[in-house]
């Protein structure tokens, strides 16, 4: 899924006492979100649920800047 036009990543969660499994995926746009459901659908699984949610500010800069510091860390080592 993760090759797919405008999706930045994803993580799943499977419960198995339950049976079901969860996705969040980062989208770029409405657009991006509603190729990655075609697609889940596409597949033969079924949606039990899905909504948006927008990242926040501190959400938006720990990305950023957590990116940058582990880059910079990569890099010290290399």
């Amino acid at each position: 899924m993760s090759t797919l036009d405008g999706v930045k990543g994803f993580t799943s969660t499977v419960d198995e006492e339950r049976g079901v499994s969860g996705v969040k995926v980062v989208v770029e746009s409405d657009v991006s979100a509603q190729k990655a459901i075609n697609l889940v659908k596409e597949s033969g699984l079924q949606i039990l649920s899905h909504w948006r949610q927008q990242s926040t500010l501190e959400e938006v800069f720990v990305a950023l800047v957590g990116r940058g510091f582990r880059e910079r860390e990569h890099e010290a080592a290399a």
